[in-house]
């Protein structure tokens, strides 16, 4: 939760991520708050009010989940608002006049992208939810250690570096900083 916030306000590419990571450990811990709490929370260095901050946040993140029936898969609203948020403001970086580094990164990122949604078979899917799920499934192999191939690695730093500078953009839209 306190991660989650910081996020959010930093970087909404990370927090997307930390979110898919904490729906996967929902998910892992089988949806039940007490394991969550027993497992998780409760190794958190944190005073009890926060700790019961804590597990309160993830009772609504497991009440949404199933009441969005994604127990098994997908996202809850809000995430997939975000990505819908986050791809209208691509498309507003991308028809604007300027923004020229960020055309230039996504141009970058296009050929990888692509191939995302071939590899997913959905290629109907917009570029900026296949980017969300490939660096999440790129992040998920670092952390289990698996050998990356150098091509591999070249495409999602393409594809992190436009996703860097799209939340930056995204941030100073919200923020009212550009109105692209």
């Amino acid at each position: 939760m306190i991660i989650s916030q910081e996020k959010r306000k930093e970087n909404i590419a990370e927090y997307m991520l930390y979110m898919f990571q904490i729906e996967d450990t929902i998910r892992a811990f089988e949806f039940n708050i007490d394991r969550i709490e027993s497992e998780l929370i409760s190794q958190y260095k944190q005073d009890f009010e926060v700790k019961r901050e804590i597990r309160e946040w993830y009772k609504a993140l497991i009440s949404m989940m199933t009441d969005a029936k994604v127990k098994k898969t997908g996202h809850i609203p809000l995430l997939n608002t975000l990505i819908k948020d986050m791809n209208d403001v691509h498309y507003l970086l991308l028809e604007s006049d300027g923004h020229t580094e960020y055309k230039n990164y996504y141009a970058s990122a296009k050929s990888a992208l692509t191939e995302l949604k071939l590899r997913g078979g959905d290629t109907e899917m917009n570029d900026i939810e296949a980017g969300l799920n490939g660096l999440y499934g790129f992040l998920l192999l670092k952390i289990q250690h698996k050998e990356i191939n150098p091509e591999t690695s070249k495409a999602f730093g393409e594809i992190a570096t436009m996703f860097a500078s799209l939340s930056e953009s995204f941030r100073n839209w919200e923020e009212g900083k550009d109105d692209i």
